[in-house]
């Protein structure tokens, strides 16, 4: 048996010479004190201690009869009580050393006092051991707030007992190991004890849960301050809110008047109101109805929508009638409208934004780029002059081909940006910044030798030109700097008049472009309780122009919508959730729920969060439950904000996450490609799902152009009407379901003109095909699911088209992560099938999306089932190395590979007409990569097709016969003489052999 110092004092003992240890057995005692050690017989130690008392230890001698020995001991040990201690039992031989009966040695009363010392802390750390254990044994679920109440009012003990272990049995070291890990981590214990009291609710209530998965039975039986449950596509989600209402009720925790059940939108309330509101007397509402009844319970009168708030159709003719009329009346709206159409319709992006051409030729295809006098153009800065000459009347040529000499800078043809035809002027565009450098995906050194090429030309011919740069729109000097240059150069302006001008826009359909900005920007406005001055507050901060133009006309037209509103005396669905925040802010609102649960919750925006957040900070004890997607939240573009759902409970205070893990909709092949590609967004809550499992690939991608998609579709409904009964053999229960298909778009205006024909063909199979969008088709599900037009661009999926600034002032912070939005959109698209999901792959312009789907192997993604379409077969997997972005897709005649991007990018991949190999231009000729071969042929300097040997009426020559040429199917003739190409085998071309 032994006593010593704690760890860390050892050291200390060693300095000062404090008694550091001491061992003892039946006959002896050591003391250790620094360095020495000291062994007497026990029987030699004398019943009384002299103590003498410093201020950091105190020192005790024994008087031995031979000599005396003097220790040092710390004075946590409080020798002077000790000393008493130690008094009072050799007085009364109370303590007995070891098993002979005999004095108590000195030692034994050490061991004996420091026993008694270090156990006066077992009482109160056994009382807290028992406090918390019966905490945590409560028979209800711990919410985190009572959670917290309990911990601040139950601190932590002193419960050290480094190196004094000894003087503590087993079990009680046990209950203070037990109480230090709580203290380290003390929601660990309440996360325990609440799956603790979930599986004794689960049996007790098992007649109400016993149909549902094990994670649903938890997200029913989990009742935390605040909850959020996410519940995955096909997880059963209505039917978890349905039993978890049942058994708040049938429990006796809440009354059913006592819980409201919120919807995102109206079909959601009527299926929520169906299955569980009239079956157990819950209130269901959408958020505009809870809205209303706050603000009629205040106002003690009923409040009645706007017709303009229940009809889209009428409320955009309202728009479109005021700005017609403003244009018509209003001199200040018309020159606003003037100088935004000029400068801000179209959704300008700095071209040095971009890292690659075929990045920057994917901008420009996805959002339209025509200038107000109908020229298609290559960039929105020569939109901006052209739309600058045509409203000043001023005639321009868009590329005309220069027709002076232009051979001596090695030019084979050369068209300026503008030709001014009654000035004899030209103007050149170029893409470069203010030190006359272009983007790097340019070739700036090509560009900038063109360039001077071009200055060349000018000067060598004497004709005038003006150049501007991308630097000049930047600053916003562009129009001013060409403004002064044409009046230098006797340019005559001839403005056209207004009135003329605006019809010319309306035409061209400018205003309707303008009448859709405003509809949409009033709708946000509204929706995230916005006021003009509110915009102008937040756009003050950033020098944007656009900005202040959109706001500019939008004002006029926001407070027309505003006193109609206040003309009627009727309010609009927003108004309703903004007013009902107010009255609850300031008291004026009685709330009788005590659960207030969120359908579709992913989808809310931040004005409906603030009405749960204000009767929280008003009824603190109202339980809040979230149930919702994060992988399924799509309509950001109505003000739906995500963050929201990811920083739920920075929102609503802390409480219990749970998801729902069992998927009844879709199988195992289908549920791994999707949560794959979903969860490449590391922002998105991460889980996996158990669903049906199958042997074979559920989602197949069918190679397509988009010319050919019809005749693919057909097919694939051929396919499934032969496979729809092994695919369905297994599954007894509601069989015609899995006769169904869904075709699904991106978008809902690009719904195929061939449908009826699709649905005929469909029935003769024995299948049901209907049409969504892929908005449009979350919350539905069919057996087999076609995903068409998965393509790139304008149209294509994911969605290209940027965002008119204002509207993205508007709408949420988007999400760093690219595409985020339109990954869920595609999740959701996937997530529609029972059994297998079908994707049309327009190969001359392949999604991304798809290209994502390809690199994830051919065990979960299947290419072969259903044959490739006849032209998709000559797009090649090569990317044109020039804009890096478009495919190569070979001509019918196999000759020649060209750029997908076309008419944008001209490249083209000239294959070697001896063995069919590619071939790489070197000078004036296309040369054979292949070494074997290494055959010649010389190319047209224009379109760098082939030319070809032929005889004319002035002897031999070379011709170039192609469509880029002349734009006809006649002879493009180079007028040369055949030894300006000079070949080894010069002579067996042109003789024909």
């Amino acid at each position: 048996m032994k006593y010593c110092y704690p760890k860390g004092i050892n050291s200390l003992a060693s300095i000062f010479s404090f008694l550091k240890k001491i061992e003892f057995d039946k006959e002896n005692i050591s003391f250790v004190t620094g360095k020495e050690h000291t062994t007497i017989r026990s029987s030699c130690l004398p019943i009384e201690l002299d103590v003498k008392t410093n201020w950091f230890w105190h020192t005790f001698t024994l008087e031995l009869d031979e000599a005396s020995l003097s220790f040092r001991l710390l004075n946590r040990h409080d020798p002077q009580g000790l000393h008493t201690y130690y008094k009072k039992y050799v007085e009364q031989w109370k303590i007995k050393d070891f098993k002979r009966n005999q004095p108590p040695t000195f030692i034994a009363h050490v061991t004996a006092w420091l026993r008694y010392k270090e156990r006066l802390k077992l009482a109160p750390i056994k009382e807290k051991y028992k406090e918390i254990n019966s905490f945590l044994s409560c028979h209800y679920f711990i919410r985190k707030s009572e959670f917290k109440r309990f911990m601040e009012n139950c601190p932590r003990p002193n419960f050290d007992i480094n190196g004094l272990e000894e003087y503590f049995d087993g079990k009680e070291i046990q209950t203070i190991l037990k109480l230090k890990r709580f203290y380290n981590d003390p929601y660990h214990s309440l996360k325990k004890a609440n799956e603790r009291f979930s599986q004794r609710e689960i049996q007790r209530y098992k007649s109400i849960l016993d149909d549902l998965h094990d994670s649903q039975k938890i997200a029913c039986v989990t009742n935390d301050d605040t909850n959020l449950i996410l519940a995955g596509a096909g997880t059963g989600k209505t039917k978890t809110l349905e039993v978890k209402t049942n058994y708040l009720i049938s429990s006796g925790k809440f009354q059913s008047d006592e819980i409201l059940l919120i919807a995102y939108g109206n079909k959601a309330k009527e299926e929520l109101d169906d299955r569980i509101g009239k079956t157990l007397g819950v209130a269901a509402m959408t958020f505009h109805g809870f809205g209303r009844s706050i603000v009629e319970q205040h106002k003690k009168r009923k409040i009645i929508p706007d017709v303009l708030a229940e009809d889209k159709a009428k409320k955009r003719k309202f728009i479109d009638d005021e700005i017609q009329r403003l244009l018509a009346e209003d001199q200040k709206f018309i020159d606003l409208a003037i100088r935004y159409f000029d400068d801000f319709l179209f959704p300008y992006k700095n071209p040095f934004d971009f890292d690659s051409l075929g990045a920057y030729y994917e901008y420009l295809k996805a959002n339209e780029i025509r200038c107000f006098s109908t020229d298609k153009m290559k960039s929105y800065e020569e939109v901006t002059i052209g739309n600058f000459l045509h409203k000043n009347g001023i005639e321009f040529v868009y590329e005309k081909l220069y027709d002076k000499e232009i051979s001596e800078v090695g030019f084979t043809s050369y068209r300026p940006d503008f030709y001014l035809p009654d000035f004899d002027i030209y103007i050149e565009h170029y893409g470069m910044n203010s030190n006359f450098v272009a983007p790097e995906y340019m070739n700036p050194k090509k560009y900038s030798a063109d360039r001077i090429k071009k200055q060349k030309i000018h000067k060598l011919n004497g004709t005038r030109c003006i150049e501007t740069f991308s630097y000049m729109k930047q600053n916003n000097t562009l129009l001013s700097f060409l403004e002064e240059q044409l009046k230098n150069r006797g340019v005559i302006f001839n403005p056209i008049p207004k009135e003329e001008y605006l019809d010319k826009l309306k035409d061209l359909g400018a205003v309707s472009k303008l009448s859709d900005l405003c509809e949409r920007a009033i709708n946000l406005t509204r929706t995230m309780n916005h006021s003009v001055e509110s915009l102008r507050e937040v756009v003050n901060q950033s020098n944007t122009p656009s900005l202040h133009a959109a706001i500019n006309i939008l004002e006029p037209l926001l407070e027309h919508y505003e006193k109609h509103l206040s003309t009627n005396n009727t309010v609009d669905f927003d108004t309703m959730i903004n007013d009902a925040i107010d009255i609850i802010q300031n008291g004026n609102f009685r709330c009788p729920y005590k659960v207030i649960m969120v359908d579709e919750y992913q989808d809310i925006s931040s004005p409906r969060a603030d009405i749960i957040k204000a009767i929280q900070e008003k009824y603190p004890d109202v339980i809040v439950f979230g149930v919702g997607d994060d992988w399924q939240a799509i309509y950001r573009f109505s003000g739906s904000d995500l963050r929201l759902t990811y920083n739920f409970f920075d929102e609503f205070g802390a409480g219990t996450e749970e998801s729902l893990m069992k998927t009844f909709r879709f199988n195992d092949g289908i549920n791994k490609v999707a949560t794959r590609f979903i969860l490449e967004n590391e922002c998105q809550k991460k889980r996996e799902f158990e669903a049906e499992g199958v042997d074979d690939a559920r989602i197949h991608v069918i190679k397509a152009t988009e010319k050919e998609q019809e005749e693919k579709i057909k097919d694939i409904i051929s396919w499934i009407g032969e496979k729809v009964e092994s695919d369905t053999k297994d599954i007894i229960e509601g069989k015609d379901k899995h006769r169904t298909i869904l075709l699904l778009n991106r978008y809902k205006y690009k719904k195929p003109k061939y449908f009826n024909e699709l649905v005929t063909f469909a029935k003769s199979k024995g299948l049901g095909i209907k049409f969504q969008s892929c908005h449009a088709s979350k919350g539905k599900e069919a057996g087999y699911v076609i995903i068409m037009d998965m393509m790139k661009g304008k149209n294509g999926f994911p969605a290209e088209k940027i965002e008119h600034p204002l509207i993205e002032l508007l709408l949420p912070k988007l999400e760093s992560y690219e595409h985020a939005e339109e990954r869920r959109i595609f999740y959701v698209a996937l997530t529609r099938a029972k059994q297998r999901v079908f994707i049309l792959s327009i190969e001359e312009n392949c999604s991304e999306f798809v290209n994502k789907l390809r690199g994830y192997g051919k065990k979960l993604i299947d290419e072969t089932s259903i044959k490739a379409s006849p032209d998709s077969l000559n797009v090649t997997d090569l990317s044109c190395p020039e804009c890096k972005t478009g495919r190569l897709v070979k001509n019918k005649e196999n000759t020649y590979s060209f750029c997908a991007n076309i008419p944008l990018c001209d490249y083209r991949l000239y294959y070697c007409k001896k063995c069919g190999g590619s071939r790489k231009r070197v000078g004036e000729f296309q040369v054979c990569k292949d070494n074997q071969c290494n055959a010649k042929t010389p190319t047209c300097p224009k379109c760098s097709g082939d030319l070809k040997p032929t005889t004319g009426k002035y002897g031999k020559f070379w011709a170039c016969y192609s469509w880029d040429c002349n734009g006809s199917k006649d002879w493009r003739i180079y007028e040369k003489d055949a030894d300006v190409y000079k070949m080894e085998y010069e002579d067996s071309v042109l003789s024909g052999k």
